[in-house]
């Protein structure tokens, strides 16, 4: 089974990104928490406007070598989606790193952080920074490792969309809100007496 592969337009993500947090901005300024649920909504949009003006630092740093980088700009990659299998490879990757660090470092010394440059990594199809040879999951995680962090979030981000099967609804809420509705009285109150 295939997954879905998509290229992405860094200029044209950019712009998008840009614009999403412009929009997320004027909904966080116009955000009056009165209540318990708008304070929720406010926290929501402004964790997601963090989230988006990160990707965006990445995206941007993508686009703009600086004058220390011997690199191109980086304005296209493509990226898809993980199988059973290759998200399978993500996790024994984490834990292979995780024990390696255990045996040479420190015994509480985990591998958190590096699942999210394997798991980008895994989902980079092509792109300006991977040589033909890297094909492997270590050969583009040893070459994602050494990208800037927000834009291996970016990625990190688009391939968990891709891997994430479209699917209609919220079903599990639609179960809950089903079984939480108060059913009408069968007899009357005092008050329609």
């Amino acid at each position: 089974m295939t997954t879905p592969t998509k290229t992405f337009n860094l200029e044209d993500e950019a712009e998008r990104l840009e614009a999403k947090a412009n929009r997320l901005a004027d909904e966080a300024a116009d955000t009056d928490p009165d209540t318990a649920e708008a304070e929720r909504e406010l926290t929501e949009t402004v964790e997601e406007g963090n989230n988006v003006e990160q990707m965006l630092v990445g995206v941007r740093w993508a686009l703009s070598p600086e004058s220390h980088e011997d690199r191109a700009p980086y304005t296209e990659v493509t990226l898809s989606g993980l199988t059973a299998g290759e998200y399978a490879d993500v996790g024994d990757y984490t834990q292979g790193i995780k024990e390696l660090n255990q045996s040479k470092v420190s015994k509480h010394m985990g591998a958190t952080q590096a699942r999210r440059n394997i798991f980008a990594a895994a989902g980079v199809e092509s792109a300006p920074f991977l040589d033909d040879g890297d094909t492997e999951l270590y050969d583009r995680y040893r070459v994602v490792r050494t990208l800037n962090p927000q834009f291996v979030f970016w990625i990190e981000q688009q391939v968990d969309d891709l891997t994430t099967p479209e699917v209609e609804g919220n079903e599990f809420a639609a179960r809950v809100a089903e079984r939480s509705t108060t059913p009408p009285p069968t007899e009357p109150t005092p008050e329609q007496s």
